[in-house]
This record gives structure tokens, sequence and C-alpha cells, in this order.
């Protein structure tokens, strides 16, 4: 996982979230839609996506980071769409407006995954 590369005037973040971090083996990310229902995704280090959610009665979305691709792709295209014909979530979950442009976000950071390569001397 990268570390931050800016600068906070904080120096340490709030104990809360230093919990969360510690230890940290995955990405992890949350989203409430306006309907008070919340979601999950999960990316690992080798960029597999692992999305839960309340609307969904919390049933595991798995993509497979060989998959992310073509899901991210598909998503993007689908907000030119009238909502009644865009294509749900990994081919079943129907998202909202918001819903999508967080998973959105999520595959974006997905597909940004990189194994890091081990440092000489580390």
């Amino acid at each position: 996982m990268q570390s931050n590369q800016h600068a906070s005037r904080r120096p340490e973040p709030p104990e809360w979230v230093r919990a969360a971090l510690e230890g940290a083996t995955a990405l992890r990310y949350v989203f409430q839609n306006f309907f008070g229902e919340a979601w999950f995704a999960e990316i690992d280090a080798g960029g597999n996506v692992e999305l839960v959610g309340q609307d969904i009665d919390w049933t595991s979305i798995r993509i497979p980071a060989d998959q992310v691709q073509a899901e991210l792709a598909l998503q993007r295209a689908a907000l030119c769409e009238p909502t009644a014909s865009r294509p749900p979530l990994a081919g079943q979950w129907i998202l909202n407006d918001s819903e999508r442009a967080w998973v959105l976000s999520v595959l974006m950071v997905a597909t940004q995954q990189r194994p890091q390569p081990e440092r000489a001397g580390a």
C-alpha cells in the first residue's frame, strides 16, 4: 500500500483513524447513500475488489483484479445511459447515481493497484 505523500498540518490523525489504519493490509472505503444505506468496499494488495451493502442485504460482490478494468469501463459508460437501461454492477446489482459514482471511484483506485517493488537492502 502506498504511503500518503501529502503534508498535514496536524501531526497525527485522530485516534479512531489511527486504529483503522494500523496493520491495514487493504484499502477500505465507506459510503452511505441518501436513504441511509451503508456500503463498504475493500481493495486487497492484488487489486481484487469486494463490495458489500446494506441495500443488498450485505451480499458480497467480488470483482477479481483481472475483471476490474472491464467493470470500470462498463460502469463508466453507463453514466451516459438513461437510468432504466444502465447495466447492473457485476451483472446483478442495480445502483443509483450516487452509489454508481462511489463504486466508480473504488474501481478507479483498484486499477491503479500495482505490486510495490522490493527495496534494495530492505
